[in-house]
């Protein structure tokens, strides 16, 4: 933001007869390439899916903005939002002031949110995250709380994240009690009345009752929430160039060779307009006896050579050809890495196809390609990790 009101500041001084240059025309284009970028059906969309009171909000603040000015459109979608928490049930006293208790222990904080937490009253949320002491795990509790709306949630999101980064422990207590507006992780969400279960988690999509159904016969457990769990996948090759946003429909069991977790996990790529959300079917092998060697194996394409220069060296073995031609492996310690490769996992491997598979801290992250599977291709590859696994356990 400050370099950007740098830029236009200095425009403005230097260049304003370079810019009575350009035809109008072109200017007006411009902008309308511009505007049309920033309220795109897709916009419409997206804030739709937030929740059906934030399309609320958008249009009448586009609408008073266009009738009016911009700060009449903005304190009319304010006054909205502060209609629609009222409506939800936010208590008056706390629409302006944070209302909390903070229980400090050695290890931990717990901070229990009451009244309402929305963006009228962030500020003071805001000034007590800054207070807390770095290296403590933090709970939040909103067992006590009547509304929690978008804007809190998107800025709790990004704290979370954050806290996970620093390998801070993060949980949140008590938001099962709400009905979320939507399906959207971030949704604002009021206290249940009572009369039932979450409507999010008795709705379940066709791809989840598919998953569900393939949990019961393989005998998994089935979680269908979103959560966001950076700290299982930190450090982790795929983090590289991507944003872990959360995961998804997860099945786990236990085999007698460690931990398997099967995953939808949604993934960002790229930056500010150019930003993807990539949705991969993922497992994650964990609590594996047997040492491995932070390793990747991914398909050799055209570009691993290019990428040689970028990650590493391509591991060849000039005993197995075929191996070597089809995959790029790459990892520090080489050594080890070749230790572990042996002719049982080299000839195992090359008879399994396009396979993503990292290691790092004796945890495995294996997956086909970068898409949602279907219930077959789960079996396959949960099939393969668990001969994977026993093959690596009788190693």
């Amino acid at each position: 933001n400050f370099f950007h009101g740098l830029f236009l500041f200095l425009a403005m001084l230097l260049l304003i007869p370079v810019i009575e240059m350009i035809p109008t025309a072109a200017l007006a284009a411009m902008l309308i390439a511009v505007a049309y970028r920033l309220a795109s059906p897709k916009e419409f969309i997206g804030t739709y899916k937030i929740g059906p009171e934030q399309l609320v909000i958008f249009l009448v603040t586009i609408a008073v903005t266009v009738a009016e000015d911009l700060l009449m459109g903005i304190a009319a979608g304010i006054l909205i939002k502060f209609i629609f928490h009222i409506v939800n049930g936010a208590p008056l006293s706390s629409l302006f002031k944070a209302q909390y208790k903070v229980d400090e222990t050695e290890s931990y904080y717990v901070i229990h949110v009451f009244g309402s937490a929305t963006f009228s009253n962030f500020l003071g949320y805001k000034k007590l995250w800054k207070s807390l002491k770095p290296g403590k795990g933090i709970t939040f509790n909103f067992l006590e709380a009547k509304l929690v709306d978008h804007s809190f949630m998107d800025q709790l999101h990004h704290f979370e994240e954050e806290s996970h980064q620093k390998g801070v422990n993060f949980s949140l207590v008590g938001l099962d009690k709400f009905n979320p507006l939507s399906s959207h992780p971030l949704a604002a969400r009021k206290v249940s009345n009572g009369n039932g279960s979450n409507k999010i988690e008795i709705k379940l999509t066709s791809r989840q009752v598919e998953l569900r159904k393939f949990a019961d016969a393989k005998d998994y457990a089935f979680y269908p929430q979103r959560v966001k769990n950076l700290l299982k996948y930190k450090d982790f090759p795929i983090q590289k160039g991507n944003a872990i946003q959360y995961e998804e429909n997860i099945l786990t069991k236990y085999t007698d060779y460690g931990k398997i977790e099967v995953a939808d996990m949604t993934v960002t790529e790229g930056a500010r307009t150019e930003k993807n959300d990539t949705h991969i079917t993922v497992i994650h092998a964990s609590e594996i006896a047997q040492p491995i060697p932070d390793f990747v194996l991914e398909p050799e394409k055209m570009f691993s050579k290019f990428s040689e220069f970028l990650f590493g060296e391509d591991i060849d073995f000039n005993e197995s050809p075929e191996f070597s031609k089809r995959y790029y492996l790459r990892g520090e310690n080489q050594q080890a890495i070749r230790a572990f490769f042996k002719h049982s996992i080299i000839s195992f491997l090359e008879t399994h196809d396009d396979l993503h598979i990292e290691c790092h801290k004796h945890k495995l992250l294996i997956y086909k390609k970068r898409e949602l599977l279907d219930s077959n291709e789960i079996f396959d590859l949960e099939k393969f990790a668990e001969e994977f696994l026993e093959l690596i356990e009788k190693k």
